[in-house]
């Protein structure tokens, strides 16, 4: 009796064979700590660890805010010197006021590159979406080049831009502008190409001002009249050593 007393005792005590557990009911586990196996496979409850994150270690570029909070919130710094590339993106949006591309070396090069067995390449897009009606006089966009004076000013040396001039449906009509800096750094147009009222004219200011020089180093065709009125008015057609071709639109 001894024995079998022995025998049932170490039996309740202690499972020498794997356990299973069938019709267990689902509930809450009691707060204040957790269950556990100690080193004699013995089932014991552990203290619950308690305290709030102070940081949280990460790599290059990201941070912990929130970190009271039972899901800490991990963030991406917006400005990175450390970043040297980037895998392929399959699309990225920037929503920034001004964006800097900056090297202390020569350059920096954007290139924009299709490697595909395509018959168009990349395009560089200026778009005005201002969630309004367009009107007259809107700038979709341009390019503006800068760089230091004597002085060690930076001052606008030249720039190109497109400028609406007819917004109406069905009619809308631009001029480009290629304007260069002259004499006191204003930039002046140089190079002027407007649409018309007239469907597939374009009419082109070459020069600014009666002072101004116009060299053409080739042959040339011009295709319509030239100016009937006194060319002392009108201006005067110079040929150097090209030949001038003039036929009648």
């Amino acid at each position: 009796m001894k024995f079998i007393g022995q025998y049932i005792q170490s039996f309740i005590a202690r499972f020498r064979s794997d356990v299973y557990l069938e019709d267990i009911d689902t509930g809450t586990i009691a707060s204040g700590g957790n269950l556990g196996l100690d080193s004699n496979n013995k089932i014991v409850k552990a203290a619950e660890t308690s305290g709030d994150l102070t940081s949280i270690v990460a790599g290059t570029g990201l941070s912990g805010t929130s970190l009271t909070g039972p899901a800490p919130t991990l963030n991406v710094n917006a400005s990175q010197t450390q970043i040297t590339s980037v895998g392929t993106l399959s699309g990225l949006t920037v929503d920034a006021t001004t964006t800097n591309f900056q090297s202390n070396v020569s350059g920096p090069i954007v290139s924009i590159v299709n490697y595909g067995n395509n018959t168009t390449g990349g395009t560089l897009q200026f778009a005005l979406d201002k969630g309004a009606a367009g009107a007259d006089n809107d700038i979709p966009g341009g390019i503006r080049w800068t760089s230091d004076n004597d002085a060690q000013s930076q001052t606008n040396f030249g720039e190109i831009y497109i400028q609406v001039t007819e917004s109406a449906d069905g009619h809308e009509k631009s001029t480009m502008y290629l304007k260069v800096a002259e004499y006191d750094g204003t930039v002046t147009s140089g190079l002027t190409i407007k649409g018309t009222e007239k469907n597939g004219i374009i009419d082109v200011d070459i020069a600014s001002g009666g002072q101004s020089t116009t060299t053409i180093a080739s042959d040339n065709i011009i295709v319509g009249s030239l100016p009937t009125s006194d060319p002392s008015v009108a201006g005067k057609l110079w040929s150097n050593s090209g030949v001038v071709t003039v036929s009648a639109g």
